[in-house]
């Protein structure tokens, strides 16, 4: 006679589709590493478990009053795909496993599905996601704005590329998150450990996957970091130390308390669609390359040879009585504009390397474009 196992749970489809829809994005897929390309479901003592990794992060996300018990491994692509086009109310999740057949996962929703699962050789269950980690240590509280805040501001003027490794991380201490591309620069006045640290983007752009009203609770060993809140735990690693060793982050504090002498407050959105219109007669080995005319009441947008002009009028007097120009990067300065959540922002100039745009106190700076520099665009 035929062996017949069942572990089945039955869900709210709205609930599911959020969870794993969130686990899905840290899957990294890499090949020959099964786990970064599978999530791990799991419903024991009430609570719901869906674990994911990028062979580095490990992200659990938890939903309690969860009745019945399952302990299944499935491919991310194939299992996210379906439950996201259900529309079912409820969705049945029915482990079966048969003598004949071995073991499928079935989902009762819109229909009947038979999803393979991924065990070991020997038939028995997957099992991955565990970690070690010391919780006894002071914690910090990050908040939903303030890493809100830091994937867009900081994130801004993040290096994209690895050139230089250590800038391609998130530098973060006891006063404040900096991130920079050399070019760019941000200075957020945000907490987050008690000590330097950096952590590398994959770990950071994930927290919002996990965070809850309040945000995260963050704990830290010495090379490693985890993230808590009531939707479940991201635990991950610290970028290298050479990575913190070689991060500017002392140099780039000076750039950012440096007191630059004149000040003009701009509407954000005027002048990003004026620098976009203006980028439009950018070209070659200008390309991008705008002059800001600051003027008493107003600052004038040029290209290089001043043949296209745009004027945008301050919303208060700047303090200052002549002119002054300098050169910058147009699309850098779009980005970092965007960046900014209000709408009405102030800018610092008088210094020929670069400016200062202020937004809630946190600053961003941008450096000016030498003649060397535009030569070698």
């Amino acid at each position: 006679m035929e062996t017949l196992v069942k572990e089945k749970v039955t869900l709210k489809t709205s609930e599911l589709q959020e969870l794993v829809s969130k686990a899905s994005k840290i899957c990294s897929y890499i090949e020959g590493f099964v786990t970064t390309s599978s999530l791990q479901i799991i419903v024991a003592d009430g609570k719901l478990t869906i674990t994911s990794t990028d062979n580095v992060n490990i992200l659990k996300l938890q939903k309690s009053g969860i009745e019945g018990n399952l302990h299944v491994v499935v491919n991310t692509k194939l299992f996210s795909t379906l439950v996201s086009k259900l529309t079912t109310p409820i969705t049945e999740l029915e482990l079966v496993t048969t003598e004949s057949q071995g073991t499928k996962l079935v989902i009762r929703a819109n229909g009947n599905y038979d999803i393979p699962t991924i065990v070991e050789e020997d038939g028995s269950k997957v099992t991955f996601g565990e970690f070690d980690f010391n919780r006894n240590v002071v914690t910090n509280l990050l908040s939903k704005d303030a890493i809100s805040s830091i994937l867009t501001m900081n994130k801004s003027c993040k290096a994209e590329m690895k050139e230089v490794p250590s800038l391609y991380n998130y530098y973060m201490d006891s006063e404040r998150v900096i991130t920079t591309d050399l070019l760019k620069a941000c200075n957020n006045p945000i907490k987050v450990f008690d000590r330097p640290v950096c952590l590398p983007p994959a770990l950071v752009e994930s927290l919002p996957l996990l965070a809850d009203d309040n945000g995260v609770v963050v704990y830290e060993n010495d090379n490693t970091v985890l993230f808590t809140s009531k939707n479940g735990e991201l635990f991950g690693r610290k970028a290298v130390q050479e990575d913190l060793d070689n991060y500017p982050a002392s140099d780039l504090v000076d750039v950012f308390n440096s007191s630059l002498q004149y000040t003009c407050t701009l509407n954000k959105t005027l002048l990003m669609n004026a620098l976009d219109r203006i980028c439009l007669f950018t070209q070659g080995f200008d390309a991008n390359l705008v002059n800001l005319n600051f003027l008493p009441n107003q600052l004038k947008l040029t290209t290089k040879d001043c043949d296209s002009t745009e004027s945008i009028s301050y919303l208060q007097p700047s303090n200052l009585e002549g002119t002054f120009t300098i050169a910058l990067d147009g699309a850098s300065l779009s980005k970092q504009l965007a960046s900014c959540p209000k709408e009405d922002l102030k800018i610092n100039f008088g210094n020929d390397s670069g400016i200062q745009i202020v937004c809630d106190n946190i600053v961003q700076t941008l450096g000016a474009l030498d003649d060397e520099e535009v030569e070698g665009v």
